[in-house]
């Protein structure tokens, strides 16, 4: 199986995997809002009885943010391009390359988990490594074709920009909030939610009350 199609194999399972985190996220956020019945789904606990804020939104400044990610991340890149070729007589191939750029995206996704929390990291971090990187392949194929640029160059090029899409990605993250919830059944519970997340305005809504 050629390194292209194992790389692609592996991005749509990532895509499949956040995409499932996402929904599971945004469906425990409507738990018990509204008039659904009680159910495994919309309504486990009954409705929901009382919300309190506990941890108001941290406000963060985006362009450090992004720079301490997009520092931290090259700084392992080069750290692991230096390793492989301290071991290896060849140029890394396009699998090896990817790969490097798929766990500095990672580091990156760690580092801005301190500010935005790592679901938001990895999930806007994903977002944004998928948007540059493949925004940027055509184009740069062009100039490939065009003026021969050789492929360890274009990989290198490729991955570079889907790391700092994942920084952009990263840094682009709304504010949270920590809500405490109280359900029909007694059942109390606690979770971030974001600003942009379409529970945030009716459980705050629910907290003011």
């Amino acid at each position: 199986m050629e390194e292209e199609t194992v790389s692609g194999i592996i991005l749509t399972v990532m895509v499949l995997v956040l995409a499932g985190a996402f929904a599971c996220a945004r469906i425990r956020e409507h738990e018990g809002i509204g008039n659904a019945p009680k159910g495994p789904l919309r309504a486990p606990h009954g409705r929901l009885v009382a919300v309190r804020a506990v941890q108001g939104a941290v406000a963060f400044r985006r362009l450090p943010l992004f720079a301490r990610c997009l520092a931290v991340s090259y700084a392992v890149a080069a750290a692991l391009l230096a390793l492989d070729a301290s071991f290896s007589s060849t140029l890394p191939t396009f699998g090896v390359v990817t790969g490097l750029g798929v766990w500095c995206s990672i580091v990156a996704a760690a580092v801005g988990a301190r500010t935005v929390g790592m679901r938001q990291a990895l999930l806007y971090g994903f977002a944004g490594y998928v948007l540059l990187g493949v925004l940027l392949m055509l184009p740069v194929a062009m100039v490939e074709f065009a003026v021969g640029i050789k492929g360890y160059v274009l990989y290198l090029l490729m991955n570079g920009a889907a790391i700092a899409g994942t920084c952009l990605g990263i840094a682009w993250a709304p504010q949270r909030v920590r809500f405490e919830r109280t359900f029909e059944d007694g059942t109390v519970d606690t979770l971030w939610v974001s600003a942009r997340a379409g529970a945030f305005s009716r459980l705050s809504e629910l907290a003011a009350a």
